[in-house]
């Protein structure tokens, strides 16, 4: 399986993880382990090609500057997240960046707070499009300090809970819990 995933950095330093996946026929997100945004190449597909569709569906809004020097591949043996199967992942890693981000960068952008059990943390959240836009759903991010990112990666899911700022925020006709 051949994947592309993108080292996103901001200018203060933290990394972007993607922390849950917006389900609308639930109306809520669900949480997943902090991983780097990323998605599959299609059949044919080059993974520069790849990189492009993921950052115009997911990330355009942040304008992402793309170092064309770095790029990384990695081969690594797991099981299929899906089937549980060992599978064989080439993954193929660009690093960008993204200059500093005001109040209204993105469509939405919201703080939570996120717990692993042990530790909890405020992270600023965002979505590509607003709820309603995404009839399939979609992507939710975070930008996290680079220590924290294998840490929550290892774990399961987050625990993330919505505060007043963020529900303010979310003035749509959805109803989102998280």
């Amino acid at each position: 399986v051949h994947v592309v995933t993108l080292r996103l950095f901001r200018c203060d330093g933290l990394l972007c993880a993607k922390v849950g996946e917006w389900c609308k026929a639930d109306r809520q997100v669900r949480t997943v382990k902090a991983k780097l945004p990323g998605t599959k190449t299609l059949a044919g597909e080059m993974p520069r090609q790849a990189l492009d569709r993921l950052i115009g569906k997911d990330l355009a809004a942040k304008n992402p500057q793309v170092d064309t020097g770095n790029i990384e591949v990695e081969v690594e043996e797991a099981p299929s997240e899906s089937y549980g199967v060992a599978t064989k992942y080439v993954r193929t890693i660009f690093t960008a960046c993204v200059g500093p981000m005001g109040p209204a960068s993105g469509p939405i952008d919201f703080f939570v707070e996120a717990s692993d059990g042990e530790q909890s943390q405020r992270l600023e959240v965002f979505m590509a499009r607003w709820p309603e836009e995404m009839p399939d759903g979609g992507s939710v991010y975070a930008w996290i300090p680079s220590q924290d990112f294998e840490r929550l990666g290892k774990l399961e899911s987050l625990s993330l809970s919505l505060g007043l700022t963020a529900s303010m925020n979310l003035l749509t006709n959805e109803v989102m819990q998280i």
